[in-house]
């Protein structure tokens, strides 16, 4: 019973176990994890590779899920209890690096967010480099990056190929991005026309064309306010421009303008230009000068001042103390307006023996002098004293001959009284040798003789030992005999008869004689040279003669003790060149020595003020020593900013002037002094320039500043729109003590209107409902099978709001008309349809036929035809032939001619045929052109009436009309035109002689 019971315990137990283990393994199944649960889950992303994976895992089972390509990433998911969780990181891209540089080049990452899987970066070749590899990008696969680095290399520009004479600086042959040749012309005698240098710009391109060398050549320049006289256009090297100036205008340079070579170019040098003429004075005046008006110093050509002098003073003569003098036409004044101190000569008159005034003493109005004279002469004046007028020296003379040599009157015999010296009051008489011999008497008065009568008209001319030619007109030539000379220097001579004398009728002396005395530098010889043995030497003022006389020997004038270059000394020693002065110049031109008592006159340059006097004066080899200096100063002290408050009238400070000042802007230091210092101005304190604000930006374009600096006071600054946009308003704002003057300018974009279409336009381009279009749009046009286009094919939006050429239309064709049988046309159309300007020529099928109406008509702009279609009809006969003025027909005249029949014409004897000779019978009209034209005939009278004549032997008298023409010239060679010769046409009868001067 108990083995019973313990049997069933057993049973009982195996059941309950069993069915603990069947609940368990129920329990398990009910927790496994599915692959939908991860799908589902936040955990999942696309970058996860599943496949593979099992739909569902077991509680406790580890899965670990892999990544797609280009992906990286340790990830793994566990089963707990129905539910996945989570260990590791999810896929990332994989990172590839840096893609790599390339030469010559910049990358940018076009896809992606870095150099991951996936992303992709594109390489742009700097500015005159070319990719050169077949792609310009790389992308960032699972392996790494694809392909290679891109290669850029440098644009390179062709071989330039110049002439011979051309010399190229630079490799020409193998040049890069960037490169420059340069050229020049391998001689000097060329130039280069073109461009000096060529640069190889980012396209490969050489920017420039090659120059040539050409011979050194000028154009006509132009020249403002001047003008070139001629019809030259261009000047060879060398050559001078002869250029003019306006009136009131001159060259304002004295040299001449020539063609030379200026650097690479041919160019005139100094440039031609025109300037105007002024005429100036010196302000203040000098002593003893003045002015009316006095307040200007520059006049215009035609102006006019008054010069007043002090009461020892002079102008034009010394008799003048005032005069008007005219700024001239070539800015010189009329008359020099400087008054000059009456000052006497210090130079001994010939007939005075004491002087006494010394070698440099100056002697000024109302001056006396104590004097004696020579031998032979008295002294005018009683107490023998010469005083200093305005006249000079009085009395006048100071000494009175008593004597007088013979005199030697032309054409005159002395018949009383024929001796060499005469005293005073003695007379002698003369009698003509031609005419009517008058007689008249001389006296000798004071020295010098009166009466003197001229024996008029020119008498039989004779050369005692010469012979004379002539006289041609009222000139004769004349020379010496053998062993006699001139007294001139020449071997002939030429005289010419004035009053009844023969003038310049020189005697022939002996050659052992002396002739005409020689040119003494600084002087001259007086006396009677002919057969004389000594002539007294007289030098100039402000020299002396080393040697009184000349004397003869063996037929030529010496001195006897010096040469003659040298027989004038100067009474006073010359001066060198003036000593420079600092910053001024000397108001003459150069000379290398100054003869004494001559003056120069300095003038400081601008901002400099002369200090004491300006002008120094040379005695006896030496300058007046005088302080002369030119001293800087300042001008009014500059406020443009207007940053400053002070007071100032003065136009000109002195060096040490000091202004005081207050800063507009206060400042810690808001006052200040400035002192004039050696020209300039130095401040205590640098005053504060009032700001502006910071301007406005203007969307599509930009601003800069073109004056001044930091958007202060008075700086100013310009507004410019980018390329496709106009600017609104004023394009420049300056900072002012109110701010900025203008209000801030806009850039409007620039647009182009679309005009109305003609009917059948149609436009490619033209997007549908915009009424205006952006700069560099285009558009292109064709017109329906019916139409033909009139205008361009292509037009663009320009920069200035218009099109590149106007919108075109469209115009009709012209129908071609179906024609009867009888009638064709040519050219064949191939079309039925055309375009204006063709033509088409029509004829008649059948033989005998002709054309009735126009035989060729044309396609208008309108679509018409130009004439209506002709038609084909028998043809008309015509009747008489028209009369032919000079001619007639050949053959008996008929009243009735078939159609296509011809007539002959002759012309009357001598008359011409120009066309013809027929005539023909067309469709009832005589066709044909004749005309019976008349010779020509010269009338040579009137050719030699009007000094005309023929140019070859060979011309005839008869001439055809259009065919012959004969050469004229003129008896004197010239024309009045200045041709030498003009050939003329017999024109129906007519032949126009040319008009002679």
């Amino acid at each position: 019973m108990v083995h019973g019971n313990a049997d069933k315990m057993h049973i009982l137990t195996k059941t309950y176990v069993l069915f603990l283990w069947m609940h368990l393994l129920t329990f398990v199944k009910s927790q496994d994890c599915t692959l939908e649960q991860f799908l589902n889950s936040r955990a999942y992303d696309s970058n996860f590779d599943i496949i593979g994976l099992e739909a569902s895992y077991a509680g406790g089972k580890q899965v670990r899920v892999g990544c797609n390509v280009g992906y990286t990433g340790f990830f793994k998911l566990i089963c707990v209890e129905g539910k996945w969780q989570t260990r590791g990181n999810k896929c990332q891209p994989k990172s590839c690096g840096h893609p790599g540089d390339a030469q010559f080049a910049d990358f940018n990452l076009a896809e992606g967010d870095d150099f991951v899987f996936g992303s992709k970066v594109v390489y742009t070749c700097h500015k005159g480099y070319q990719m050169v590899s077949r792609t310009n990008f790389r992308r960032c696969m699972a392996e790494g990056w694809d392909g290679v680095v891109p290669v850029c290399e440098a644009q390179q520009c062709p071989v330039i190929n110049v002439a011979s004479n051309v010399q190229i600086i630079g490799d020409p042959e193998e040049a890069n991005y960037g490169n420059v040749v340069r050229f020049r012309c391998k001689s000097s005698s060329e130039v280069l026309e073109g461009s000096a240098e060529m640069y190889c710009d980012e396209n490969g391109e050489w920017k420039g064309k090659a120059p040539i060398c050409t011979e050194i050549k000028c154009t006509v320049p132009v020249i403002e306010n001047g003008f070139v006289p001629g019809d030259l256009r261009e000047y060879k090297e060398n050559t001078v421009l002869n250029f003019q100036c306006d009136p009131q205008y001159k060259p304002a340079e004295e040299r001449l303008s020539k063609c030379i070579k200026v650097g690479p170019k041919a160019d005139w040098s100094p440039t031609p230009a025109c300037e105007p003429i002024r005429c100036e004075l010196k302000l203040p005046a000098l002593t003893g000068t003045r002015y009316e008006p006095a307040s200007r110093s520059v006049f215009s050509p035609g102006d006019t001042i008054r010069v007043v002098c002090g009461e020892e003073h002079w102008i034009v003569n010394e008799q003048t103390t005032s005069v008007e003098s005219t700024c001239q036409s070539d800015g010189i004044w009329s008359i020099r307006p400087i008054c000059q101190e009456v000052i006497c000569s210090n130079q001994r008159d010939p007939l005075v023996y004491s002087w006494d005034v010394y070698r440099n003493e100056k002697k000024k109005l109302g001056d006396k002098v104590y004097y004696t004279c020579r031998w032979g002469y008295e002294a005018t004046n009683s107490d023998h004293r010469a005083t200093c007028t305005r006249d000079g020296w009085t009395p006048k003379p100071l000494c009175r001959g008593t004597r007088c040599d013979k005199p030697d009157i032309a054409n005159a015999d002395i018949t009383y009284n024929n001796k060499w010296e005469y005293r005073n009051s003695e007379q002698v008489q003369y009698t003509c040798r031609i005419g009517n011999q008058n007689t008249f008497t001389i006296t000798c008065n004071g020295g010098v003789w009166t009466g003197i009568k001229s024996c008029s008209e020119c008498p039989k001319a004779a050369v005692p030992n010469g012979f004379v030619v002539g006289p041609h007109k009222d000139k004769l030539y004349y020379t010496c005999n053998e062993g006699f000379k001139l007294s001139t220097k020449g071997w002939w001579g030429e005289a010419k008869c004035v009053g009844g004398v023969w003038s310049g009728l020189e005697q022939c002396i002996d050659k052992r004689l002396c002739g005409e005395p020689p040119v003494i530098p600084n002087g001259k010889a007086l006396g009677r040279f002919q057969q004389a043995q000594s002539l007294q030497i007289i030098c100039n003022e402000g020299y002396l003669a080393e040697n009184e006389e000349l004397t003869c020997h063996n037929g030529k004038w010496h001195p006897t003790a010096l040469s003659l270059k040298t027989i004038c000394r100067p009474i006073a020693d010359h001066c060198s060149p003036p000593t420079k002065v600092e910053n001024a110049v000397v108001l003459t031109s150069y000379q290398k020595e100054y003869v004494s008592d001559s003056e120069v006159t300095y003038k400081c340059r601008d901002k400099f003020i002369m200090e004491g006097e300006d002008t120094i004066r040379c005695k006896n080899g030496q300058w007046e020593d005088k302080d002369i200096k030119c001293i800087p100063y300042c001008d009014k002290l500059s406020n443009e900013k207007l940053s400053m408050n002070f007071t100032s009238d003065k136009d000109r400070y002195m060096n040490g002037d000091v202004i005081e000042y207050e800063c507009v802007i206060p400042d810690a230091a808001a006052e200040g002094t400035a002192t004039c210092t050696d020209g300039k101005w130095i401040k205590t304190v640098e005053c504060k320039v009032k700001p502006c604000p910071l301007p406005d930006a203007t969307p599509n374009g930009i601003y800069k500043i073109i004056e001044g600096e930091d958007f202060v006071f008075g700086t100013t600054i310009q507004y410019v729109c980018k390329k496709g946009y106009h600017l609104v308003g004023k394009d420049t704002l300056t900072c002012s003590l109110d701010g900025w003057t203008d209000r801030t300018p806009t850039c409007q974009q620039i647009t182009c209107e679309i005009d109305v279409m003609h009917p059948g336009l149609t436009a490619i381009g033209l997007p549908s409902g915009r009424e205006t279009l952006e700069v560099g749009h285009t558009l292109r046009f064709h017109c329906s099978n019916e139409y033909q286009l009139d205008g361009s094919k292509e037009i663009e939006c320009l920069e200035t709001g218009q099109w590149s050429a106007p919108f075109p239309t469209c115009s009709e064709k012209c129908k071609v008309p179906r024609l009867p049988d009888n009638i064709s046309f040519t050219p064949g159309a191939s079309s039925r349809l055309l375009l204006k300007g063709q033509k088409l020529t029509f004829r008649c099928r059948r033989p005998g036929h002709f054309i009735q109406g126009n035989a060729t008509v044309e396609c208008l702009a309108s679509g018409q035809w130009s004439a209506s279609i002709p038609t084909c009809g028998n043809p008309v006969g015509c009747g008489k032939p028209p009369h032919l003025e000079n001619g007639d027909t050949k053959e008996t005249i008929r009243f009735q001619h078939r159609h296509n029949e011809k007539v002959e014409y002759v012309c009357q004897n001598v008359y011409t045929m120009e066309g013809g000779p027929f005539m023909t019978c067309t469709n009832g009209n005589w066709t044909g052109q004749i005309r019976c034209l008349k010779p020509c005939t010269v009338d040579e009278d009137a050719m030699s009436r009007h000094n005309i004549r023929f140019r070859h032997t060979w011309e005839k008298k008869l001439y055809s009309p259009h065919d012959d023409a004969i050469t004229f010239s003129c008896s004197d060679g010239t024309r009045h035109d200045g041709t030498l010769e003009m050939r003329q046409k017999c024109i129906n009868g007519v032949i126009h002689l040319p008009t002679c001067q």
